[in-house]
């Protein structure tokens, strides 16, 4: 998840860093049968497909349930210490596979700069856990249509085109509401502006103009009330 500050210098060391963390090395993962707990890590991993940090297990099974779709697929959430609060990119390695046989990594960082403090995951109420969550999950969701260069081809115009990356989360919070994680994704979008004191974020529009990067909250509740009408 990258935020869209007015920062220029920020926005674009964040976007930079998105594009590095696509490459980052496969991490081994524990694996087994059963939820196992990790002594030296605190991390609950559940059979091979799963790795999550104790402490926020329930959010990310919560948040998962509404992806049946990625029940093979090898996912683990880390916390780190990143600028990004969140952050969701494939192993290196594994760019080199099917989607099936890929493992990404979802990033909770447990410490940025003072300016994006209040938004941390740690920070956050569980609805608004759980709806950034279904957006990390979305991307995930979503990347299964890229293979190897067309994923460098998608982080080259994430990184450097600022109509694809709205496009490209935009789309991100519809496939999260998609999902049945719409009124979560709207506590996640009220309780972030609300603690970053912006009605919205740099570059959102404010009525039905484009673009927006993230969806704002009358964005998302249009998507909810729109798609409960299908």
């Amino acid at each position: 998840m990258w935020f869209w500050l007015k920062h220029s210098e920020l926005r674009q060391y964040i976007l930079v860093l998105g594009a590095f963390l696509a490459f980052m090395p496969a991490s081994s993962t524990c694996a087994g049968n059963s939820i196992q707990l990790s002594p030296d890590s605190g991390t609950v991993v559940h059979q091979e497909t799963r790795h999550y940090p104790e402490k926020w297990e329930q959010q990310c099974r919560m948040a998962l349930s509404h992806f049946p779709e990625l029940n093979n697929i090898r996912i683990r959430f880390v916390e780190k210490t990143r600028l990004a609060p969140l952050a969701t990119a494939p192993t290196f390695r594994s760019l080199f596979r099917r989607h099936e046989k890929r493992t990404y990594t979802i990033t909770i960082s447990r410490k940025t700069i003072r300016m994006l403090d209040s938004i941390l995951f740690k920070n956050l109420s569980t609805d608004a856990q759980i709806g950034v969550l279904g957006h990390e999950l979305s991307h995930v969701a979503d990347l299964k249509r890229f293979g190897f260069f067309g994923f460098l081809r998608h982080a080259f115009l994430y990184t450097f085109s600022k109509k694809y990356g709205d496009q490209f989360e935009f789309n991100t919070d519809r496939i999260c509401i998609e999902h049945g994680l719409g009124f979560k994704l709207l506590a996640w979008s009220r309780e972030v502006r609300n603690k970053l004191k912006m009605k919205q974020f740099d570059r959102e529009k404010s009525s039905d103009q484009t673009p927006e990067r993230y969806m704002n909250p009358d964005t998302i509740l249009k998507e909810i009330q729109r798609m409960e009408k299908k």
